[in-house]
This record gives structure tokens, C-alpha cells and sequence, in this order.
């Protein structure tokens, strides 16, 4: 929920869903009680924001956008954390992990 929040105000998000569901976003009981991951992984991505600036030209205005995809290593330790709060562990994060690449491959995401 937090990586997705942020994707959509900082990244490349914006065309991906009203800004109405972000209303159903909620933080899962256990960031609350330990947030320490959660923030540590907030402050990694802050810290990636200059190596995900990109740029294109567009009516001949140079538009800036923040593009995590850059940085899918951050984006995955995101939804690593989210699965685990979420109580997926093991082979079910695993397999949720692998369909999560694989939807992302089939847009700008770069995975090797």
C-alpha cells in the first residue's frame, strides 16, 4: 500500500488508478508496530529519487518524472514487505512475487 501510494504521487503511477482508491489503501496492523522496515525501505526510495529522474520531450517541453523501474530491487523489497504483513511467507510469496515480475514485464519494468 505505502509503495503503491507513493509510485502514484512521486512515480509513474498516475495513469494507473483514480486517486479514489487511495482512500481504500490502508497501513497493515504490523508496520504500525514495528515500522522500522517500512521506514528504512521509505528512505531507500527517497534516496533512489535521483537515479529514477527521467525525462522526455513531449510538445516540445522536457517533462521530469521519477520512475522507480529503474530501481525494481527497491520496488520488489516493497512487495516482499507487503506480502509478509499481509501474512503470504515461503512458497506463497514466492509464487506471488513471480506473477507480481510478471506482470511488470510486460511494462517498462526491467528485470534480469
Amino acid at each position: 500500500h505505502v509503495g503503491y501510494a507513493w509510485w502514484w504521487m512521486v512515480g509513474d503511477g498516475f495513469h494507473v488508478k483514480p486517486i479514489a482508491d487511495h482512500g481504500t489503501l490502508t497501513i497493515p496492523n504490523i508496520w504500525a508496530a514495528s515500522p522500522e522496515h517500512a521506514i528504512d525501505l521509505g528512505q531507500k526510495l527517497i534516496d533512489a529519487i535521483p537515479d529514477c529522474i527521467t525525462e522526455k520531450l513531449n510538445a516540445g517541453i522536457l517533462w521530469q518524472n521519477v520512475n522507480f523501474h529503474l530501481k525494481p530491487d527497491l520496488i520488489e523489497e516493497l512487495d516482499r514487505m507487503h506480502l509478509e504483513a499481509l501474512g503470504f511467507t515461503g512458497a506463497k510469496q514466492d509464487k506471488l512475487l513471480s506473477h507480481l515480475r510478471i506482470m511488470r514485464s510486460s511494462s517498462s519494468w526491467k528485470y534480469d
